[in-house]
């Protein structure tokens, strides 16, 4: 068990350097400089994709919020607006 898990873990140490070719198939690798437009346009995307979730969560959360924010400032206010006749229809206050 303990020499299986050895081998295992120095062939997984061993793979990048036994294999060099698989660690130049990333995009960003290929790339040499970093003034390569490539290189600038990769690293904008990324950080596009890190910033989506962030950006749709703190959305929600402020929508939230506001919401929130909203129903107390309304519970705390007297109602200005009162309902002089109610809105439905109840057929035995119609006389008929």
């Amino acid at each position: 068990m303990k020499l299986s898990f050895f081998l295992s873990a120095l062939l997984a140490a061993a793979a990048p350097v036994l294999f060099h070719s698989a660690a130049h198939a990333c995009a960003v690798c290929l790339s040499g400089s970093a003034d390569d437009p490539l290189t600038d346009a990769f690293n904008w995307s990324v950080l596009f994709l890190m910033a989506m979730p962030y950006t749709v969560l703190g959305s929600i959360g402020a929508f939230l919020f506001y919401n929130y924010r909203r129903s107390t400032k309304r519970a705390s206010e007297p109602s200005a607006r009162t309902t002089i006749a109610p809105l439905t229809w109840i057929h035995k206050e119609s006389g008929r």
